[in-house]
């Protein structure tokens, strides 16, 4: 059985599949990847700041009156649920640097 591939997301992914909305950038190519996640063809991981940069974008949203504070804190326990294996940022630098040929 084939290994089920792992993708790391951060924020510009994640929260245009959280605000559906027409004019978000990356909103297709997020889209496709979420349905990806929920159909479990992939995995997802994601630096353990994207619970701030998404709360951040929602709440941004909610005070430019994008969507309603309802519908924040709906996108913010629909976040929550995806249950994200999140990563240290610093864990990945060091993984990727330690796996280059060196010089």
């Amino acid at each position: 059985m084939a290994e089920v591939p792992r993708l790391m997301v951060d924020a510009s992914v994640a929260v245009p599949a959280l605000l559906y909305s027409q004019d978000e950038p990356y909103r297709e190519i997020s889209n496709q990847v979420f349905a990806d996640f929920r159909e479990g063809r992939i995995i997802l991981i994601a630096p353990e700041h994207i619970r701030v940069e998404v709360g951040h974008a929602l709440l941004k949203a909610v005070r430019r009156r994008r969507i309603s504070p309802q519908l924040g804190a709906g996108r913010l326990g629909l976040f929550g649920s995806w249950q994200l294996e999140t990563v240290r940022h610093t864990d990945v630098l060091i993984g990727r640097l330690a796996s280059r040929p060196a010089l």
